[in-house]
């Protein structure tokens, strides 16, 4: 056995002292605007508890009340999905911001076996007063809804269309549940029920409101879609879109209408348009409410110039808090394919988008 000398010196390795970490870089300023967005947003969260549960203190209860949609009747059979009123304040992410504005078609739906089964009977009972044989699915629904008895003069089956599941679909994709919050609001939506349905759809329905929690399972019949809080909804025939705006001279009324008609089109179907963006809702706002864009489309197709793009960005001079887009129209000449830039901002701050400029000449840096 081999003897140890500790008279020998142990060699030890001595690491190097590491270094101190440095000093993190500064912030960015993307980071700041998100940490700002957290103060406030926490904020106001803070604020909307603190009146909350002072009401419930008025009203003898510690514990804070949740809001229920106004109106005579209870309209939301997913009420119970929706978080208290302070959790459902829209976020304040950079192009999303929990508002909605968007275009697409509106549709009933039977929630459980045992409502169809009721509406089936009311269907029966309806068509013993009225022919409903020559009337779509559609019709036969909005005639069922709005059925008045004889005596009372009130619409005897509503109460089925309160508990019906109301969807909204966007280019023939089911894409949201409404909620109506009032009784109006209701009416909207049967009256949606009668009216022609194709593609392209000859009637188009705006809904407006705030984006909730994806339903239950039993909220529409195994469907799971975000929830939509209706504040504003609407439906006119495309065809109107022409009737109030002023038409160019030497231009042919059939030409012009056909013409609106196409742009109404093409920037309605731009790829992934759910109403629920910024730069949606921005462009959306453009072609329902800005009519001075269709009469710009057709001075440019007078000079032979056709519009062969729509592209919408956040506007140089957007706030954080403030968010402007730019609405960017291009027009190709058809003779030399020289291409000319529109623009028009649009603010979406808040649910109802308005303009912030009128529409001029756009250069690109």
């Amino acid at each position: 056995m081999k003897e140890i000398d500790m008279s020998e010196s142990i060699q030890t390795t001595v690491e190097e002292q590491k270094s101190a970490p440095r000093m993190g870089e500064a912030e960015s300023w993307r980071q700041i605007r998100q940490d700002i967005r957290e103060e406030i947003m926490a904020e106001i969260r803070e604020g909307i508890r603190e009146e909350v549960r002072g009401n419930g203190r008025e009203n003898g209860s510690s514990q804070p009340k949740k809001l229920a949609p106004s109106g005579k009747a209870s309209l939301a059979p997913a009420e119970a999905a929706w978080p208290e009123v302070y959790e459902t304040a829209p976020s304040l992410t950079p192009m999303f911001s929990g508002y909605i504005y968007a275009l697409g078609t509106v549709s009933a739906r039977f929630p459980s076996l045992s409502l169809e089964k009721e509406y089936i009977q009311a269907e029966a009972a309806v068509a013993l007063e009225k022919n409903l044989g020559a009337m779509t699915p559609r019709q036969k629904m909005y005639a069922v809804f709005t059925y008045q008895t004889p005596k009372r003069k009130r619409e005897r089956y509503r109460y089925i269309a309160q508990q019906m599941c109301w969807l909204f679909s966007i280019e023939s994709i089911e894409s949201y549940i409404l909620q109506p919050s009032t009784e109006e609001q209701l009416s909207e939506l049967i009256d949606m029920l009668d009216k022609p349905f194709g593609t392209p759809p000859m009637d188009v329905d705006v809904v407006v409101g705030v984006r909730g929690p994806v339903a239950p399972p039993q909220t529409c019949g195994g469907m799971q879609l975000p929830l939509v809080r209706l504040y504003n909804t609407y439906s006119f025939p495309v065809g109107r879109l022409v009737e109030n705006l002023p038409k160019p001279q030497n231009m042919d009324e059939n030409e012009f209408q056909t013409l609106v008609t196409q742009v109404f089109y093409m920037t309605m179907q731009l790829a992934d348009n759910m109403g629920n963006m910024d730069e949606h809702r921005a462009l959306n706002y453009v072609i329902l409410q800005y009519e001075n864009m269709y009469v710009m489309v057709a001075e440019q197709a007078q000079r032979n110039c056709s519009l062969t793009d729509v592209q919408v960005q956040r506007s140089p001079l957007s706030d954080p808090l403030m968010p402007i887009m730019d609405v960017i129209f291009s027009f190709t000449n058809n003779a030399d394919k020289t291409v000319t830039n529109f623009f028009t901002e649009v603010d979406v701050t808040g649910m109802y988008p308005f303009l912030n400029q009128p529409i001029q000449p756009y250069y690109r840096k």
